[in-house]
């Protein structure tokens, strides 16, 4: 007797509960990435058109196979994130980084993206010194810093054991200055909590793309990353063409 009276609530409050489940999700849209929000609404999609059948012909069980096929979306979705996601930190990986900037058209983004290459130094110190298992905790710590640094409609991908790459979109209210200054603060920040025998520390270059100096964005993150390796050779050197003071 319960268990009927428990499966005629649930058939009774299905759309209330799915109803709840697009509410959710639209409402915390901001902390989705880009690409998740829209697929997230569409899983919905057959459930309800299965119901909507169902209520419409009684008689007609469409529901649960609706459903079914929602997870399987969801298992092909998940499945399609992993493979462009890097294992440990959970940004985006070398792939998703070449599909990224192969997507990316010149005189759309001339002078409003702008690109961070990031290495860690003496990474290879800290492994040998403190073990893997600490240089994996570093590089777990250092992507939570970039997703708090940066939002998530900005790109973060991990191209390399120690090296990271951003691109971001420049604004009125976050120049290029800004947000590098805002990186280096809030490392500094997980610096002083302690959370390591040791002080994070990391070399960087950024530009900010414009169409008339660079020929492609291949050109674009070359010179970055020349930015970056000589702020490495050269202690104290900034590798950026932005004054942070």
């Amino acid at each position: 007797m319960n268990v009927v009276i428990f499966f005629g609530f649930t058939r009774r409050y299905r759309f209330f509960y799915l109803g709840i489940s697009l509410v959710f999700t639209v409402s915390n849209r901001s902390k989705l990435p880009r690409n998740a929000f829209v697929p997230m609404l569409l899983f919905a999609l057959p459930p309800t058109l299965g119901g909507a059948l169902q209520t419409a012909f009684y008689g007609i069980l469409t529901l649960y196979p609706m459903i079914t096929i929602s997870l399987l979306m969801v298992f092909i979705f998940d499945q399609s994130k992993r493979v462009v996601t890097d294992y440990l930190t959970g940004v985006a990986n070398r792939r998703q980084f070449e599909n990224h900037i192969a997507n990316l058209k010149p005189k759309q983004i001339d002078k409003n993206l702008a690109g961070m290459l990031i290495d860690l130094n003496d990474f290879k110190s800290i492994n040998d010194t403190y073990g893997h298992v600490y240089g994996d905790e570093v590089l777990i710590e250092l992507a939570k810093v970039l997703k708090t640094t940066f939002t998530a409609n900005d790109f973060i991908a991990r191209t390399g054991g120690d090296e990271f790459v951003i691109l971001f979109k420049v604004k009125k209210t976050r120049s290029v200055a800004t947000a590098t200054r805002n990186l280096i603060e809030n490392v500094n920040v997980f610096n002083a909590s302690g959370r390591f025998p040791f002080d994070v520390k990391f070399s960087y270059g950024v530009l900010l793309f414009d169409a008339a100096k660079y020929s492609s964005i291949a050109d674009f993150i070359a010179q970055i990353d020349q930015l970056m390796y000589r702020q490495k050779r050269q202690t104290g050197q900034q590798g950026s063409e932005f004054p942070l003071r």
